[in-house]
């Protein structure tokens, strides 16, 4: 983790882990599915903040319920619910549970201290908890939107290193997005030395590599 240059890069790199510590966990004790407790507000959030890291192309499976690529199905039953409904309802029932419920403070109750340790996902979740307050339509919009979309449908044996996504040719490493890295180590990501998608070619530095999962 201390090779990985920034703050985004460091929470991506973590909730990718431990989303493939969860599945790992689910196939390891043959599940059927897996039960995600995301609301229609943290689906918003994964939506932009996935598509701004780089990662647009596995939002069907990130956001949607069905068969992924990981051999195991994703579920979202809470999916058509807000953020504030459910903190509502958990203070509502008798007895309450919201003893029960982590109590996760807001992002505008955060303090960050300074803007190089703000991160893609804490901004996503800062806009859209402002957003549910007054327009929660547009918070479901954008989960509805997206749920629109199609999953690839191009078969790939080969995974991302690190969110073990199949990627194309079109989607492996910088170079084939006309990003800006020498040429020299675009040519290495295109041969598939770094074996990393787009969006985790960001995250991780060549250093690092060497030390991602199998």
């Amino acid at each position: 983790m201390n090779a990985i240059p920034s703050a985004t890069s460091r929470a991506d790199v973590l909730s990718t882990l431990l989303q493939r510590l969860v599945i790992r966990f689910a196939t390891t004790h043959a599940c059927e599915g897996i039960l995600f407790g995301s609301s229609t507000t943290k689906l918003a959030e994964v939506v932009l903040s996935e598509t701004a890291k780089g990662r647009g192309f596995a939002i069907p499976w990130l956001i949607s319920d069905g068969p992924t690529p990981f051999g195991i199905s994703f579920y979202y039953p809470l999916r058509e619910l807000l953020k504030k409904e459910l903190s509502a309802f958990a203070n509502m029932t008798d007895p309450m549970i919201a003893p029960l419920v982590h109590a996760e403070p807001l992002a505008k109750e955060q303090v960050i201290s300074s803007m190089k340790n703000t991160t893609i996902d804490f901004l996503m979740k800062q806009y859209f908890e402002s957003v549910e307050e007054s327009y929660p339509s547009i918070v479901a919009n954008a989960v509805r939107t997206a749920g629109k979309l199609q999953a690839p449908k191009a078969a790939s044996t080969q995974r991302c290193k690190l969110c073990a996504m199949p990627v194309t040719e079109d989607l492996v490493g910088i170079h084939g997005w006309v990003g800006d890295q020498i040429e020299a180590v675009a040519t290495e990501i295109e041969k598939g030395s770094y074996g990393l998608c787009y969006g985790c070619t960001r995250s991780v530095p060549e250093e690092a590599v060497t030390f991602l999962p199998d």
